[in-house]
């Protein structure tokens, strides 16, 4: 996919439709409203699909910023295994946070950890902060909804504890956003420069 500030703008769209779907299915949640299966899924798959489009094309920021080989593979091996992880969930073993297949939860828990510490040395001096805030934000909002699923679970806490959980889950999508906009700044920035160029090297010695 070509990085160029229309681009940019339409995958922004499309992460504040994958920030509202998750603000109002969470909250359909909390208010106990019930929906039909088909529409469960349809919703799940919308905001699987958004958040793939929108890794997809952060993937291709850092392809066209010349990032390092191990951060680009890092980031796709992260795309593609959240992609695997989400059908699994939905056709095998639920789309519980605390599940019983441990094994799946270690692996989860291994492919984020090694996507946090690698992509978190992005060093593109327009991104690279936005990058670590990304990865910041994904493992702030683990911890979030994994503390609390087990207070819940275990009773220590009421189902307010929800809006804690829903509010972590949008952590990673702002954070995305925020790349998305640093990432339009910074391709004016070198539109700007390129001009600046063109028009040196234009005038009259």
């Amino acid at each position: 996919m070509k990085i160029t500030s229309k681009a940019t703008n339409f995958i922004i769209l499309i992460a504040i439709l994958h920030m509202l779907c998750i603000a109002i299915v969470g909250t359909l949640k909390i208010g106990h409203v019930d929906y039909p299966t088909f529409v469960r899924y349809f919703v799940n798959f919308f905001i699987e699909g958004t958040l793939i489009a929108t890794l997809l094309y952060l993937y291709n920021v850092l392809k066209y910023v010349n990032e390092k080989r191990n951060i680009i593979i890092a980031f796709w091996a992260y795309l593609v295994y959240d992609a695997f992880a989400f059908l699994l969930r939905m056709f095998v073993i639920g789309t519980s946070i605390i599940n019983g297949n441990w094994t799946f939860n270690l692996i989860t828990a291994g492919v984020t950890l090694y996507f946090i510490i690698v992509v978190s040395g992005v060093s593109n001096p327009s991104l690279g902060k936005s990058f670590k805030l990304l990865t910041s934000a994904i493992f702030l909002s683990s911890i979030i909804r994994i503390v609390a699923a087990v207070l819940l679970i275990q009773h220590y806490a009421g189902r307010s504890m929800l809006w804690y959980m829903v509010a972590a889950e949008l952590l990673p999508p702002l954070a995305m956003l925020y790349i998305l906009f640093k990432t339009v700044a910074y391709l004016k920035h070198r539109q700007q420069v390129f001009k600046q160029a063109t028009f040196s090297a234009d005038e009259p010695a």
